[in-house]
């Protein structure tokens, strides 16, 4: 249905709402899901957590690109620099749609852990315990309160930052 013509379209959605969409959107298709959905949401959520998250930016636009990385490969995907996520209300205003990563401290700084904010301090990703107590074996895409980091293990005694790099239609 068309708006009428004095009426103002809606506004065209950015490749960082559409990744944040899709993300989201597998966390429900793997329990209330087609059986197509369904078998996408566990497909994704049996990948490695980075190419997971490159994959479903992909294919909801929010890359155009993406590269093959190992966990100490880290700035392949995030720039050096990436802004830090200090604190718990840093997280809850995170960009809709960004990528998250988990790094550990320097010099090694690795690639821990990769997920999408979805809004709110909420994450979507694959879940295989390596920050957050794992979902089951072999990990599933699911939603997770990234405030829920700060004061855990892998922050207070494993010295693991939150970093974070918006999605905008780019090439990695």
């Amino acid at each position: 249905m068309m708006p009428a013509p004095n009426q103002p379209h809606p506004p065209p959605i950015t490749p960082a709402k559409a990744t944040a969409n899709r993300a989201l959107g597998l966390t429900f298709y793997r329990t209330t899901g087609n059986s197509q959905q369904r078998a996408e949401a566990l497909r994704i959520g049996a990948m490695m957590c980075w190419d997971a998250v490159m994959d479903v930016a992909q294919a909801a636009g929010g890359i155009q690109t993406r590269v093959n990385i190992q966990g100490f490969q880290y700035n392949r995907m995030f720039p050096q620099g990436s802004p830090v996520v200090a604190d718990a209300q840093a997280a809850i205003v995170l960009p809709v749609g960004c990528f998250v990563g988990f790094i550990t401290p320097p010099p090694a700084q690795q690639l821990v852990h990769v997920m999408i904010h979805v809004g709110v301090g909420w994450a979507a990703g694959t879940n295989n315990g390596s920050i957050f107590p794992a979902a089951q074996l072999g990990g599933i895409w699911q939603l997770i309160n990234l405030t829920s980091f700060f004061g855990s293990a892998a922050h207070t005694q494993r010295g693991i930052q939150m970093i974070y790099r918006t999605v905008n239609g780019m090439g990695l």
